[in-house]
């Protein structure tokens, strides 16, 4: 029971309520230290991925499209979220510090991506091939902002905050849970498939999907 109470905790930080406006400060941030060009190429990768993610649970829940021989229903959201968002946080976070510092902070953020995958499967509610999808995902956004992301300019004055304000979000009971964006988008999927209930998972193993 506490084994999985921790891997509910870590589940949290891949979660789209504590990420996404996370995403929106780091885009922000970049933009106000004068390193706009990074602060473009951030919102264009991580809003194409979040589209894609968005786009597979849409197909999946409102018309079934799905990949049977792989187990895969749509992109493992918490697992892109906690791949892109976490790497590039640490190094804008540590921007102005050593380089060593730097790679040990996103070398940090990146386990803890992983980790955020690995509660996804032993939470089971995800396969492998979505969780690994979400990871690489995640991956190819963040290494295409951190590598070329040298800020020549350090006026990150609310650092402090917005990382007190995860951290707050994060490890307060009730705040970060899961289910609300899937609930999004699973009525989305129903009102524009016309369907009165979403396809499942059982329905992609079933020999007839109605």
């Amino acid at each position: 029971m506490e084994t999985m109470t921790g891997w509910l905790f870590l589940t949290r930080w891949g979660n789209a309520i504590l990420l996404l406006p996370l995403a929106a400060c780091l885009c922000v941030g970049l933009w106000v230290a004068g390193d706009r060009r990074v602060a473009w190429r951030w919102a264009v990768c991580f809003g194409s991925a979040v589209l894609l993610v968005f786009a597979t649970k849409l197909a999946f829940l409102g018309w079934g499209l799905g990949i049977r021989s792989l187990d895969f229903t749509g992109i493992s959201g918490h697992s892109t979220l906690a791949a892109s968002v976490l790497p590039v946080f640490a190094w804008w976070l540590t921007q102005g510090r050593r380089l060593d510092v730097q790679r040990r902070a996103v070398v940090a953020a990146v386990v803890l991506a992983l980790l955020v995958g690995v509660s996804r499967l032993l939470l089971q509610t995800h396969s492998i091939s979505e969780v690994i999808a979400g990871l690489a995902l995640g991956n190819l956004v963040a290494w295409a902002v951190i590598p070329r992301g040298v800020v020549t300019r350090h006026r990150y004055v609310f650092r402090g905050l917005v990382l007190a304000a995860l951290l707050v979000a994060g490890l307060v009971p009730g705040v970060g849970q899961s289910g609300d964006a899937h609930g999004l988008v699973q009525t989305l999927a129903l009102r524009l498939s016309g369907r009165s209930e979403p396809y499942t998972r059982d329905m992609l193993f079933a020999r007839r999907v109605s």
